[in-house]
C-alpha cells in the first residue's frame, strides 16, 4: 500500500484541502455551540477554498498528507497579530485512524518550535460533545487551559417555554431598544463586563448581520437610563429570510446598583417571549460557570447546560 508523504501546504492545492474538510466535517452539522457564526460544516467547498487562500493562512506552519496526489489529511494554520493557531485539523473519513493527522500536526508543532512560539493552540473553542476531536487533542498533549474560566452552551427547550408577563420593580420597565439607545447599552456593557468597546461595536457585530432587528433587543430603564440589557438575536436563513433557524440569547447585563430587583430575570423573560413568538428553535446562551447567579437564572427558567466549551493549549 502506498504511504502517504507529509509537506507543507501551499495554495495551488486549496481546492483539495477544501474538499477533503468538507468531508471530513459534513457529518457534525448538528453540533453548534453559537448560532451567530458559521461553523466549517456549514462552508462550502468554495468557501473554505476561499479562506485557505486568504493572507491569514501560515503556510510555514500548515501542512498536508499527500497520496497519490490528493490531499487526504491537513493541519491548517492561521495567524492574527503575532499569534498562529490551528484553524483546521481534518482527515478525509476514508483515510481516518492511519496516524496521518497525528503526522501533519508534529510537523506543524515543529514548524512553530522553530519559529520561537511557546505554546500551540486551535484557534476555535472545541465542543466538549465532540468527543474525537477532544480525544485527538488530548493524545496530542493538549490541555484545557483554565477549566473554570471555560465557557459553557446552555440550551432551552422552547415547547416547554410558556410566554409569562414581564414583572419589574417600581420605577423601573423593560423596553425594546432602538438606535437612540445604543450609548447606553453600550456604557451598561463596559461597566458589567470590564470592557471598553465603542457604540460602533454594536453596529458592527449585530446590526450588520442580515437579519438583526431590533425587537429581539431589551432594556431596563430607569428614569429613561438603560441599566440593564439582553438582546434575543433571531437567526434567519439567509437565503429564505422568512425561515427561522433558532436565537441566541446575548449579553444580559445589570449595572451593579440595580442588582437584586428581579431586572436581570425580567430581561430574559422578555427575550424569551419574543423567541417563543417567532417559534425560534434551538435557543442558546453562552456564559460561564464561574457567573453563578447568572447561571442559577437561567437554570430556573429553564436552560440546561449542553457543552462545555474547551479552550486547548500545549506547551511547545
Amino acid at each position: 500500500m502506498q504511504s502517504a508523504t507529509i509537506e507543507q501546504y501551499r495554495p495551488e492545492i486549496a481546492a483539495g484541502v477544501a474538499e477533503l474538510i468538507y468531508a471530513a466535517f459534513r457529518n457534525y452539522e448538528g453540533l453548534r455551540l453559537n448560532l451567530t457564526s458559521t461553523p466549517l460544516w456549514e462552508m462550502k467547498p468554495e468557501t473554505l477554498a476561499e479562506r485557505l487562500t486568504d493572507e491569514a493562512i501560515s503556510l510555514d506552519a500548515s501542512f498536508v498528507a499527500m497520496l497519490a496526489g490528493r490531499p487526504v489529511s491537513a493541519v491548517i494554520a492561521r495567524t492574527e497579530g503575532e499569534a498562529t493557531s490551528w484553524w483546521c485539523i481534518a482527515t478525509d473519513p476514508g483515510f481516518q485512524r492511519r496516524g496521518l493527522a497525528s503526522a501533519c500536526l508534529g510537523a506543524a508543532e515543529d514548524a512553530l518550535r522553530a519559529s520561537g512560539a511557546e505554546t500551540a493552540k486551535p484557534t476555535e473553542v472545541v465542543d466538549s460533545r465532540w468527543r474525537s476531536a477532544c480525544g485527538f487533542l488530548e493524545r496530542a498533549g493538549y490541555v484545557v487551559e483554565q477549566p473554570e474560566q471555560d465557557s459553557i452552551t446552555m440550551q432551552l427547550d422552547m415547547n416547554s417555554w410558556l410566554p409569562r408577563e414581564v414583572r419589574v420593580a417600581p420605577g423601573y420597565e423593560i423596553v425594546s431598544i432602538g438606535e437612540e439607545d445604543l450609548e447606553g447599552w453600550t456604557a451598561c456593557r463596559n461597566q458589567v463586563f470590564n470592557t471598553d468597546v465603542p457604540v460602533q461595536w454594536f453596529r458592527d457585530h449585530f446590526m450588520s448581520r442580515h437579519d438583526f432587528d431590533f425587537a429581539g433587543w431589551h432594556a431596563a430603564k430607569r428614569e429613561g437610563r438603560v441599566v440593564g440589557i439582553a438582546g434575543a438575536q433571531i437567526i434567519r436563513d439567509e437565503r429564505e429570510p422568512d425561515t427561522v433557524l433558532g436565537c441566541m440569547i446575548e449579553y444580559v447585563a445589570v449595572m451593579q446598583e440595580h442588582r437584586r430587583q428581579g431586572l436581570a430575570e425580567a430581561l430574559v423573560v422578555a427575550c424569551l417571549n419574543h423567541a417563543k413568538a417567532l417559534n425560534a428553535q434551538p435557543l442558546m446562551l453562552i456564559t460561564q460557570p464561574f457567573r453563578v447567579p447568572a447561571v442559577r437564572l437561567y437554570e430556573k427558567l429553564g436552560f440546561k447546560e449542553i457543552a462545555e466549551q474547551r479552550r486547548y493549549v500545549k506547551p511547545l
